[in-house]
C-alpha cells in the first residue's frame, strides 16, 4: 500500500502543515472572518499593544494616546465594514479569501500612519523644546 506524502485530510495520513493549511483556508474562506468577536479582539489590541504610545513620556499624556488609539481603531472599523459586507455576499471562496487578505493588509498598513497623523493633531505635546 502506497503512502501519500503531504496529502489527505487531517487524521487521514496528512501532515500537520496540510491540516493547518486546511484550517486557515476554512477560516479565511468561510464568510465569517470579520465578526463582532474579531472587532472585540482588534479593539483590545488597538488600545494596548498597538496603541499610539510611542510619544508618551508622562502619565498625563496617556489619556490622549488612548483617545488617539480609539479614534484610529474606529476609522479602521469603518474601512473594514464594506469588506465584511462583501465577504458575506461573495459566492466563491477565492474571492472571499482575497477580500479578507487585502483588507487585513491595507488596514494593517494604514493603522500606524493614521496613529501618527492623529497623534500630531491631538492633545499630546510633541514639543522637543521642554
Amino acid at each position: 500500500m502506497a503512502v501519500r506524502r503531504g496529502g489527505g485530510r487531517p487524521g487521514q495520513g496528512g501532515t500537520i502543515l496540510s491540516a493547518l493549511t486546511l484550517r486557515w483556508w476554512r477560516v479565511l474562506s468561510g464568510g465569517r472572518f470579520f465578526t463582532w468577536w474579531s472587532a472585540l479582539i482588534s479593539f483590545s489590541a488597538a488600545v494596548t499593544a498597538l496603541g499610539a504610545f510611542s510619544g508618551v513620556d508622562m502619565a498625563d499624556q496617556l489619556l490622549g494616546a488612548v483617545l488617539v488609539s480609539l479614534v484610529s481603531w474606529g476609522v479602521c472599523v469603518l474601512l473594514v465594514l464594506p469588506a465584511a459586507w462583501a465577504e458575506r455576499r461573495l459566492v466563491r471562496s477565492w474571492s472571499r479569501v482575497l477580500v479578507v487578505l487585502m483588507t487585513v493588509v491595507v488596514v494593517s498598513a494604514l493603522r500606524p500612519p493614521l496613529n501618527d497623523l492623529l497623534l500630531d493633531g491631538s492633545l499630546i505635546a510633541t514639543d522637543a523644546s521642554d
